[in-house]
């Protein structure tokens, strides 16, 4: 025998999540902000950069000899960097 269900309504409300409120007052109150937003959003949706990550990527995939070591260099860089900044990457567990 099958128990009976009740159908619970939910509201649609979306409570946005903290740091969406905090965006929200930056862009309201500090009009510097709110212009780096706008051009970051600009950049973001201008296809000519996805252009450029998509050749960085191919030349990256496709590096032969010196080439190589440069880029794994770089990627080495780039985790030191990440990791003196945030931490990443410990093992502290």
């Amino acid at each position: 025998m099958n128990a009976p269900f009740e159908v619970i309504e939910t509201s649609a409300v979306i409570t946005p999540s903290p740091i969406t409120i905090f965006h929200q007052h930056l862009r309201q109150a500090e009009s510097v902000y709110a212009v780096l937003m706008e051009l970051k959003e600009k950049g973001w949706k201008n296809p000519k950069g996805d252009e450029h990550f998509r050749y960085q990527r191919q030349r990256a995939d496709t590096a032969m000899g010196k080439a190589v070591a440069r880029f794994y260099q770089m990627m080495q860089e780039i985790g030191d960097e990440m990791q003196a900044t945030t931490g990443a990457f410990c093992q502290n567990i």
